[in-house]
């Protein structure tokens, strides 16, 4: 038998089996239950994933509260001290940020190259592969635009018994826009986000006196 007839033979075979699959009715009731249920287990299961990302953007913010309440303490009186606070904030969280771009492309953000030769130079001293760069770069970019970081201070008694407050909230996007209406809102975006927010407070180091200050003319260049 030729090639051209065994195809014939093989595509009316197919086409038959096809009608009669089409127009059985037997294993229907079974079918339709599957079908009602496959889409609530996929949305379980995209939930679970959902809550892993979840749970390692919240270990994220605990870092980045902790590192910028200790920045806040260490620059002191710095003028600058907020700007560093955020900059403090921003590098610890972004291993943990989402590196998934959804909707419009996240723009460039301040001191990006500056953080991605930081990062090039420190692997290439231990010995790191630099193939996470693209990635490293979307995950500060969007640490950039969805972290926001609030500081405060509190005097407790005395001039020098003073806490510092510093507040992370990152707007953590659904991978899964199934689960983002269910748990998330919209923001001004058009991502579905939930926000996580965490806290951390650490007393400020100052002298004990009343001017807390430790009486040393002192400069920082």
């Amino acid at each position: 038998m030729s090639p051209i007839l065994l195809a014939i033979r093989v595509s009316a075979m197919a086409a038959r089996a096809t009608r009669r699959f089409t127009r059985a009715e037997a294993g229907a009731a079974q079918t339709i239950s599957f079908l009602m249920v496959t889409a609530l287990y996929l949305i379980v299961f995209f939930a679970i994933l959902e809550t892993c990302l979840f749970l390692a953007a919240k270990t994220g913010t605990v870092y980045a509260a902790f590192a910028a309440a200790r920045t806040a303490v260490v620059r002191g009186e710095d003028p600058r001290s907020d700007d560093r606070v955020r900059e403090a904030a921003i590098l610890a969280f972004t291993p943990f940020a989402t590196g998934v771009e959804r909707g419009p492309a996240v723009a460039a953000a301040p001191g990006e190259e500056e953080f991605l030769a930081t990062y090039r130079s420190t692997a290439a001293a231990i010995g790191l592969p630099g193939d996470g760069l693209p990635r490293l770069r979307r995950q500060y970019r969007i640490t950039h635009r969805a972290l926001r970081v609030e500081s405060s201070r509190h005097v407790l008694g005395e001039p020098w018994e003073e806490d510092v407050t510093v507040t992370v909230t990152y707007d953590f996007p659904f991978t899964f826009p199934v689960v983002g209406r269910i748990l998330g809102r919209p923001n001004a975006d058009g991502r579905y986000v939930f926000p996580i927010r965490t806290s951390a407070t650490l007393p400020m180091e100052h002298p004990a006196n009343e001017q807390r200050k430790l009486g040393i003319a002192h400069a920082s260049f």
